[in-house]
């Protein structure tokens, strides 16, 4: 495929990435052929592909976006995951410039590459993380805990998911935390008293977490009293997504 050199926006959807991984192979080695002619930096990174590219969505793909393509992605600041197979997260700490990040409908989705963190500390600029209908999702991974820079977090329709882990203060710049359709989620932390940043907590259709939370009562109001924009509604108990979120498709 071409090098694209100033494309913005890209979406792929049922196909293979090895045309995207070939074009990134004979960038590279154009590259060194330039680099080595005028020993100018600046020459050779006009052969990197997709290095102008500001937002890409994957769609259904069973393989893995390639290392050396995610360090072409300089740019990139939104990247939207739908329905995928496999570790895609590899090689996101090459990711530096990335603020939105969308991770939506996967049963296999695999989220064990956060777990050490190498993966989220490259993530510097992420500020906004949205996981969606990931049905096996039991507790945040760990390696979240390492993008400080993240301000919004939106956990949608994980039925599997029944914690919040002590880690989440390791937050400082959290400011909006969304909870939706999360039936097996229980209680907050304790340690959330202390996301000082933290002005909106929503939290619908978690039964059992809006009890807990319920205003002056519930065993978990103390640790969001503070909280200046309080949203909770426990709407309905079914497992099953809203209607608004059964129109979520492709």
């Amino acid at each position: 495929m071409p090098l694209f050199p100033c494309l913005e926006n890209l979406e792929l959807y049922y196909c293979s990435f090895k045309p995207l991984e070939e074009t990134t192979r004979i960038a590279a080695a154009e590259a060194t052929v330039v680099a080595s002619a005028s020993s100018s930096t600046r020459a050779a990174s006009s052969f990197a592909p997709l290095s102008k590219l500001k937002s890409m969505e994957i769609g259904r793909m069973e393989e893995p976006l390639p290392e050396e393509c995610m360090q072409n992605l300089i740019s990139l600041n939104r990247l939207w995951i739908y329905e995928c197979r496999g570790p895609l997260l590899q090689g996101m700490r090459h990711l530096t410039a990335l603020k939105q990040l969308e991770i939506c409908s996967s049963e296999l989705f695999d989220l064990s590459n956060y777990g050490n963190g190498m993966e989220c500390k490259g993530l510097r600029s992420l500020n906004s993380l949205w996981l969606f209908q990931l049905l096996k999702l039991k507790s945040l991974p760990e390696g979240i805990q390492h993008v400080t820079s993240l301000e919004k977090l939106t956990i949608d329709y994980c039925p599997c998911l029944t914690a919040l882990l002590e880690w989440i203060f390791s937050l400082p710049s959290l400011k909006i935390l969304e909870i939706l359709q999360c039936p097996k989620l229980q209680s907050l932390p304790v340690e959330i008293s202390r996301l000082t940043s933290l002005h909106t907590l929503k939290i619908r259709y978690c039964p059992i977490l809006s009890q807990w939370c319920k205003k002056e009562i519930g065993h978990d109001w103390r640790h969001i009293s503070h909280i200046t924009n309080l949203d909770l509604e426990p709407g309905n108990s079914d497992g099953e997504p809203n209607e608004q979120q059964k129109k979520f498709d492709l």
